[in-house]
């Protein structure tokens, strides 16, 4: 059904332990931003997420980084997150957290974490 060379060419494994391809960073940390959760799953667990974000930050720019956590928030509708991410983003020197936060989050939602 497929050619010889698109069907050898996954290069990883998925948590389930089937075969995979492993996408970019920044592929991945869009994925995780807008559909990851932060709690114990079938595969993964919440830690596991954790360390993969934080891991997958570390390897994007901060601009990439800075469009992710605003994308996650307003298109994948994801709180946690990309909330965790601005704590990170803010350490750099090129963004301030004033400048995402307010784009992150509505005035309800920062109530909720005051």
């Amino acid at each position: 059904m497929y050619p010889a060379a698109i069907k050898d060419a996954t290069n990883t494994t998925n948590e389930a332990g089937g075969k995979a391809y492993l996408n970019s960073p920044e592929w991945q940390l869009a994925k995780l931003l807008t559909t990851g959760m932060l709690s114990n799953t079938y595969y993964v667990s919440a830690t596991n997420t954790n360390v993969e974000l934080f891991e997958l930050a570390d390897k994007v720019s901060d601009d990439f980084l800075a469009k992710a956590l605003v994308y996650g928030r307003q298109t994948g509708y994801m709180r946690a997150n990309p909330i965790q991410l601005l704590v990170k983003l803010q350490s750099g020197t090129l963004y301030s957290s004033e400048q995402y936060f307010l784009r992150l989050y509505s005035t309800s939602m920062i109530c909720l974490i005051s």
